[in-house]
């Protein structure tokens, strides 16, 4: 598992390397999967499962795209809260996407907000988690409260915005096709 930064071809893993791995299941708590088919894992012990092997490879940074996408609540949680154990104990970097804009309040030191490609806002969650960066980004009307257990911004809740939004069609149109093939 994950030892391929070290490996040439078909050689066999060092005791080393081996050492790595068994150090990167039991961080993970993912040692009792250690001799099963990644397939047979649960959304939640997979994606430990992931992380574990990005850890095998002994880099400073991981990058993860979107690690909490199809689990439920409490896996959700389990995966962010070891991700900000292995930054904080074991001093990586960690780069992820995150939908989910009170999970990246709750998780993340520095937060970049995108729109098409485009770098919106960046800072803290305390700089990109407001009205006016969510209505932007999002085209939502965003009500931003504090998290009672961290005092971090959240998203309370939010409506779209529809006026807005049918203006802005006007400005950009859509172009549609209508007829046969062989017209």
């Amino acid at each position: 598992m994950g030892a391929f930064h070290i490996k040439k071809g078909f050689g066999r893993l060092s005791k080393k390397d081996l050492e790595v791995i068994n150090w990167a299941l039991e961080v993970t708590g993912t040692i009792d999967y250690k001799y099963l088919p990644v397939d047979s894992l649960s959304g939640g012990q997979r994606q430990r499962v992931w992380i574990a092997m990005a850890l095998a490879q002994e880099t400073e940074m991981i990058f993860l795209d979107e690690p909490t996408t199809y689990l439920d609540m409490a896996h959700q949680l389990e995966v962010l809260e070891l991700l900000q154990k292995l930054n904080e104990e074991q001093e990586r970097t960690i780069v992820m996407v995150l939908h989910d804009i009170n999970q990246a309040s709750r998780f993340s030191d520095h937060i970049i907000a995108l729109k098409d490609g485009q770098i919106v806002k960046s800072g803290d969650c305390e700089e990109v988690i407001t009205h006016q960066v969510l209505k932007e980004v999002f085209h939502i009307d965003a009500d931003i409260g504090r998290d009672p257990r961290t005092n971090k911004p959240i998203c309370i809740t939010y409506n779209l915005i529809k006026g807005e939004y049918e203006n802005e069609k006007e400005n950009h149109p859509v172009f549609s096709f209508s007829g046969s093939a062989n017209a």
